[in-house]
């Protein structure tokens, strides 16, 4: 199936979670949002992107 990461397409095998992309992607810390709406940080193990979704993930950068 097809899903938009960060204005990208691409193709995403059914029924894996959201946390193998970001695995993929060698994120630890993100803010995600799934079609315009932010996830909570204890939902984002949990999704399972769907046909057509549009994710943005944001990498979470510490510094002082």
């Amino acid at each position: 199936m097809k899903i938009i990461v960060n204005q990208k397409q691409r193709e995403w095998e059914e029924h894996q979670p959201l946390t193998q992309l970001l695995q993929e992607k060698k994120v630890t810390r993100a803010a995600v949002w799934v079609n315009g709406k932010q996830l909570l940080n204890q939902e984002i193990p949990e999704y399972i992107p769907q046909e057509g979704d549009d994710i943005r993930i944001l990498r979470l950068v510490g510094g002082g």
